[in-house]
């Protein structure tokens, strides 16, 4: 009995291992993805491009609740702080192309979903954030 026990708690350690190193694998992947974003343009710039959108939550305020929505384009992220038409609309992992105007640039941490009970945080992302933004249909 104590023989197949010990199997059963080795089995067990074994797939936790297993488990952890592919959630660490899927960690670095994201991190190095998020690394590769550089910024774009310079502030004042009117730009047109297409994006995938990748996240879309509410920010509390102190005038107010905004909408941030971070989007996505050939591997450089992009955000907004916006209660627009666009930004009421948008639905994470829609492919839409704006137009906007680059309000600056800025390096934050991002909080990535991994699942519904884990997060990732991922330090030091360059993030160029846009004003003005609207969908070109």
């Amino acid at each position: 009995m104590t023989t197949e026990n010990n199997k059963k708690g080795s089995d067990m350690k074994k797939a936790i291992e297993d488990a952890t190193a592919q959630f660490e694998g899927k960690c670095k992947a994201i991190e190095k993805d998020l690394h590769r974003s550089q910024f774009v343009g310079s502030e004042g710039d009117a730009i047109e491009l297409s994006v995938t959108v990748l996240n879309k939550f509410w920010i509390e305020g102190y005038y107010g609740d905004t909408i941030c929505v971070e989007m996505r384009n050939v591997g450089n992220i992009f955000t907004i702080l916006s209660n627009s038409k666009f930004a009421r609309n948008v639905e994470i992992d829609d492919d839409v192309t704006i137009k906007g105007i680059i309000k600056g640039h800025r390096t934050a941490d991002k909080k990535v979903k991994m699942s519904d009970f884990e997060y990732h945080i991922v330090e030091d992302v360059n993030t160029t954030t846009l004003t003005r933004v609207k969908e070109l249909v």
